[in-house]
């Protein structure tokens, strides 16, 4: 006779490959936010799944009412999905009427090389051009 309760009736394999699935991090821990005097440092850690991009994007809208540039700090982020660059190109053209900005710091070579094949170093330029770009500002036409 069949067991009647439905627990009993579980498929092995399918319990294995649901213990077997990463679960996605916590936003509160991946995404972390500091006030500076000029500016507000969200910190970025670990893998950023749907609900951190999520979080971010929360965040960056609560941030564009407040009178500071924005840093992104990517030191522990393990990549930025484009779902996250979509959020931070969203939030740096709604922060530019202002004249604020959005950059990114501390990103790994890893991060960068995906913002160079994304065509997104203009927006987002590494510390060295954005020195650069400080000392030689470009002269209206």
């Amino acid at each position: 006779m069949p067991p009647t309760d439905p627990l009993e009736c579980k498929d092995p394999k399918q319990e294995q490959s649901v213990e077997q699935q990463p679960s996605e991090p916590v936003a509160e821990d991946s995404v972390r936010q500091t006030s500076r005097k000029n500016h507000t440092k969200v910190s970025l850690a670990g893998e950023l799944g749907p609900s951190v991009v999520e979080s971010l994007r929360e965040r960056m809208i609560a941030l564009s009412g407040e009178d500071k540039d924005i840093v992104i700090d990517c030191a522990k982020a393990e990549h930025l999905p484009a779902s996250a660059l979509q959020v931070l190109l969203a939030a740096q053209a709604a922060l530019a009427n202002g004249k604020r900005t959005v950059r990114i710091e501390s990103e790994s070579p890893r991060i960068r090389d995906y913002l160079n094949l994304a065509g997104l170093n203009g927006h987002f330029p590494p510390k060295a051009e954005r020195a650069r770009r400080k000392r030689c500002p470009r002269s209206a036409d």
